[in-house]
């Protein structure tokens, strides 16, 4: 194989080319050695715009035209050169990858520069697991914390808001999103996940598929489990339905939600996002209002915040709030919404589920708002930077009035946006650390 010419600076120093690591439309990644063979042996990554040369034609991926190449190339250099931009402002952050150095050369078949960029060399995350003969449980723990982290500062530089937002971190992995109740932010923002990525998604909906024709769910899982799925994203109106899941086929199984069960993956981005507003999440007093009794996501955020050290109190119609919870450590359940709002850090209001309610549990939606919504002249009895989040959708003028909602306090935006990234870090964890990695609960 034949490597691309290092510049003479490079070559005279005793850096070489030994092996290509990957190549994708952009550019090509390769094993950089200096000192090869000596106890000062260095090994380094450097990418490379995509370029050939060949009877004085430049070829590349997209054309053979010379106007169209240089134009292409030209493109290429910027998204490359912004790329160095932004490694040089992630240097000495242990989460990121780590820019070594970057130089440019004439190349004057196109009057523009040839740009390298050198980067820390890391082991592929299979090839490591395979050396440690498997992670353990805490290595992938602290791999999901650095994935975390490193999302936290990506998305502080607005990364998710580039006009090239694909990784190749999932590159030939199928990720299938199984959904037998609507939903907008949860399947789109793991579709948009996996897609940014570079896995391939695929959606399916019960009323589009053979779930219509009284297809089961075992037999549904089983045809996705022979098409050579690596993950199913799933949403069940049946408690322990991803549970089940997970002892029926061997492909990784996300809980999206189950029933009035648990929504894993909200209850994740729900912390991430109060972690993001307000710095740390040991000790701080969080108000859960609203229809408790038929809420996945209260009982995830419940579970999430009491390990975290968050005092969490709930109030709601006494119909929609199980009793039970007043026993447990570090909860408090409260008649009234204003004892539970009073100096709260953090007021997550939950949607009222008529359409898993059976029976009035209420009077009426009027009665609702009047009573347990969340209004001016409630949030005022919360502390002055109290922080206000929703899981959507939102029944405006009923669990929340219009002003809270889009006001200064409002972080409901924000936790759409936490989404996506905490979904990408669910999925590169799942994905890359091992099968027996289900997140279920």
């Amino acid at each position: 194989m034949t490597f691309p010419k290092l510049p003479i600076q490079w070559s005279e120093n005793g850096y070489e080319i030994t092996e290509e690591l990957g190549h994708g439309s952009y550019g090509s990644v390769y094993k950089l050695v200096k000192d090869k063979g000596t106890e000062n042996e260095e090994v380094s990554a450097l990418k490379i715009i995509n370029w050939t040369l060949d009877n004085n034609t430049v070829r590349y991926e997209f054309t053979k035209d010379w106007d169209e190449a240089r134009k292409s190339y030209a493109q290429r250099f910027d998204q490359m050169t912004q790329e160095v931009n932004l490694l040089e402002s992630f240097v000495g952050m242990k989460t990121i990858v780590q820019l070594k150095g970057s130089c440019t050369e004439k190349m004057p078949e196109l009057n523009y520069w040839k740009l390298y960029i050198q980067m820390e060399y890391l082991k592929d995350l299979m090839d490591f697991a395979d050396e440690c003969n498997g992670l353990t449980r805490k290595q992938i723990v602290k791999l999901g914390i650095d994935i975390c982290n490193a999302l936290e500062v990506c998305h502080a530089k607005n990364i998710i808001h580039r006009d090239i937002k694909k990784l190749p971190t999932l590159r030939g992995k199928s990720v299938v999103t199984l959904f037998y109740e609507p939903s907008t932010r949860t399947r789109t923002s793991f579709e948009l996940a996996g897609k940014y990525l570079s896995a391939d998604v695929v959606n399916i909906t019960s009323s589009t598929s053979s779930i219509v024709k009284g297809e089961s769910l075992r037999d549904t899982l089983l045809t996705l489990e022979d098409m050579g799925v690596d993950a199913i994203i799933m949403r069940h109106s049946a408690e322990g339905a991803a549970e089940y899941a997970t002892k029926v086929v061997s492909p990784v199984i996300i809980n999206a939600g189950d029933g009035a069960h648990a929504h894993p993956s909200q209850g994740l981005l729900n912390l991430f996002t109060i972690r993001q507003h307000k710095g740390t999440l040991k000790g701080l007093k969080v108000a859960i209002i609203g229809d408790i009794l038929h809420s996945r996501v209260a009982r995830s955020d419940i579970w999430g915040m009491r390990k975290m050290g968050i005092e969490v109190h709930l109030a709601g119609p006494k119909t929609l709030l199980p009793r039970y919870l007043a026993e447990e450590p570090g909860i408090f359940v409260h008649d009234r919404v204003e004892d539970a709002i009073k100096d709260a850090d953090v007021i997550n209001v939950l949607r009222i589920q008529l359409e898993r309610m059976k029976s009035g549990l209420f009077p009426s939606l009027r009665e609702y708002a009047r009573i347990f919504g969340l209004n001016k002249e409630r949030l005022a009895l919360a502390k002055k930077d109290v922080l206000i989040l929703h899981p959507g959708p939102m029944n405006k003028g009923v669990e929340i009035s219009p002003e809270i909602a889009y006001g200064l306090n409002s972080a409901i935006q924000d936790q759409v946006q936490n989404g996506v990234a905490v979904r990408m870090a669910l999925l590169t964890l799942t994905l890359t650390g091992g099968k027996d990695n289900e997140i279920t609960d």
